[in-house]
């Protein structure tokens, strides 16, 4: 996965949660990594995945977010990701508040500076 310029961490952004439990964790995984290789092959967009555990109380949760300038692929990504999770059972989706953007943004800075150590 790239790490988005800050020119593109400016630009248009549409990203979700899937919640799941841990019993289920390939059953979201593997159709959403089909997904993303639909969008992999777009230039002009960035691709942002965050995986946070769970444990047998707390669902997992992935965060996957679309970064593009065109406006259509971000809608076309919403309608996909919408789409795929609608068919696993007890899988819950949620848009990306600002608190989740801000986190997503600083760990994408935090792994930058990361690799440039």
């Amino acid at each position: 996965m790239s790490i988005p310029s800050a020119q593109k961490m400016n630009a248009p952004m549409v990203a979700f949660v899937i919640l799941r439990p841990k019993q289920i964790r390939l059953d979201v995984a593997l159709p959403i990594d089909d997904l993303l290789k639909k969008y992999r092959r777009y230039a002009s967009t960035d691709i942002v995945v965050r995986w946070i555990s769970g444990t047998d109380y707390v669902d997992d949760q992935l965060m996957v977010g679309l970064i593009a300038d065109n406006v259509s692929k971000l809608w076309e990504f919403r309608q996909d990701i919408l789409e795929v999770v609608a068919t696993v059972p007890y899988a819950n989706i949620m848009p990306v508040t600002d608190w989740l953007e801000d986190y997503l943004t600083s760990s994408t800075k935090d792994s930058k500076d990361r690799q440039a150590a």
